[in-house]
C-alpha cells in the first residue's frame, strides 16, 4: 500500500505534461486499491481519472465511461449507492451512444447496476437489468459462457429476494451447470 500511496501522490506533479498517461495510472491505482479493499482511496483516484479525461480535448468517451464504471464500483463498495447508481447510469447511457444496442462493456455495466439495484431493493428493474444483460451476453458470449451464468446467477438473486424460489432455484442450478460444465472443460496446468 505504501507503494501505491507514494505513487498516486506524485503523478500530477511527475506527468503535468502527459494527463492521458496519468488518467489510465489513475484508474489502474483505483482498481489496485478497491482489489485491496482501501474504498475511499479507490474513488479518490477514479474521481482523478475521470476529472483528467473530461478535461482532455477530443472524444474518449469510451475511457470517460470505463472510469465511471470504475468510480461508480469503489462507491457501491463504500454503500454510497445513490451516487454509484446515477454513474452506472451515465455510463451505460454513454456506452450505448458509443457502441450501439450490444456490446460486451454494456452488459457488464447492465450487470453492474442490476445488482446494485437489488441492493437498493429495486427488484422489478433489477430483474430487467439482469435479463438485458443475460441476454446480450447469451447472444454476444452463449448460453452456456460464464459471462451468461454471472448474469443468471445475479437474477435469480433477485427472483430469491422477491419470494419467486421456485424460479430462483431453476436459474440457480442452471447458472451452477454452465459454472461445473467450464470447469470441466478448463486445462489442466502441467
Amino acid at each position: 500500500r505504501e507503494v501505491l500511496d507514494q505513487t498516486a501522490e506524485t503523478l500530477d506533479v511527475e506527468l503535468r505534461d502527459q494527463p492521458e498517461v496519468e488518467a489510465e495510472l489513475c484508474d489502474t491505482i483505483g482498481r489496485v486499491y478497491l482489489a485491496l479493499g482501501f474504498y475511499p482511496r479507490s474513488a479518490d483516484m477514479h474521481r482523478q481519472a475521470l476529472d483528467t479525461w473530461r478535461r482532455l480535448p477530443g472524444k474518449h468517451d469510451p475511457k470517460i465511461a470505463a472510469s465511471l464504471c470504475n468510480l461508480a464500483s469503489a462507491l457501491d463498495s463504500q454503500s454510497s449507492l445513490r451516487e454509484a447508481e446515477i454513474l452506472y447510469r451515465e455510463a451505460l447511457t454513454m456506452q450505448t451512444n458509443l457502441f450501439g444496442p450490444s456490446h460486451r462493456d454494456i452488459a457488464t455495466t447492465l450487470n453492474s447496476l442490476a445488482r446494485l439495484l437489488r441492493e437498493e431493493h429495486k427488484l422489478t428493474e433489477s430483474e430487467a437489468l439482469y435479463r438485458r444483460s443475460f441476454e446480450m451476453r447469451k447472444q454476444l458470449f452463449g448460453a452456456e459462457s460464464l459471462e451468461a451464468a454471472t448474469s443468471l446467477n445475479g437474477w435469480a438473486a433477485v427472483l430469491r429476494d422477491g419470494g419467486r424460489l421456485s424460479e430462483a432455484e431453476q436459474m440457480y442450478r442452471q447458472a451452477l451447470d454452465i459454472r461445473r460444465q467450464s470447469a470441466s472443460e478448463a486445462p489442466v496446468a502441467d
